[in-house]
This record gives structure tokens, C-alpha cells and sequence, in this order.
């Protein structure tokens, strides 16, 4: 990924929160009961629901918490795992980060 990417990246993310009107810090994975594990990650060709990526890789399925009219409080989407990672670290992972770093 290059630095010019990456701001592309940031900038989709920020858009799908702003739109969403996601509350800050509020999403996590999404589980069917309070009780139960959250579901596991699966593979699919879809584009991820918070960045766009076209890529086929593992989704997850995520709340998020919103104060858009309408919604009662949360809504699911089916992110990447580079969504998951940033929304989680607020940047993606090292070995990613370094790549851009070297591309500047």
C-alpha cells in the first residue's frame, strides 16, 4: 500500500463513520446474543461495507453503534480485516504501516 492509498483508506473509513453518523468507539464484533462468541471471519468476494475495497479477502460481520434517525441505536456491515485493524488501533498493521513509511 502506498502513503497515497493509505489516505484514500483513512478518508473511506472516515466517510462510512461521518454518513453513519457512528458514535465514537462504538462498533465491535458482531455476536447473536449478549452470551454468545462473535462470529468468525469468512471469505468473500463482496466489497468490504466500511472501506469499499473490491479485494476478496475475510470479512467480519460488525455493530456499530449510530445516532442516525431511523436506526434503532446499531446496524451490522460486513467489514475487511484492514477495517477491523484501523477501527481497532486507529492505523493499520506494522508490516503495512512500514510499507508505506518506505514508500514516501
Amino acid at each position: 500500500m502506498t502513503a497515497k492509498e493509505y489516505k484514500e483508506f483513512e478518508a473511506s473509513v472516515e466517510k462510512f463513520l461521518t454518513i453513519n453518523k457512528v458514535l465514537p468507539g462504538c462498533h465491535s464484533p458482531k455476536s447473536d446474543t449478549l452470551d454468545s462468541e462473535p462470529s468468525e471471519p469468512y471469505f468473500s468476494w463482496q466489497p468490504c461495507e466500511c472501506c469499499g475495497s473490491n479485494l476478496g479477502g475475510n470479512r467480519e460481520a460488525y455493530s456499530f453503534g449510530t445516532d442516525y434517525p431511523g436506526i434503532a441505536g446499531t446496524f451490522d456491515a460486513n467489514i475487511c480485516v484492514n477495517c477491523v485493524y484501523y477501527l481497532a488501533y486507529g492505523k493499520l498493521d506494522d508490516l503495512t504501516m512500514l510499507e508505506i513509511s518506505e514508500s514516501i
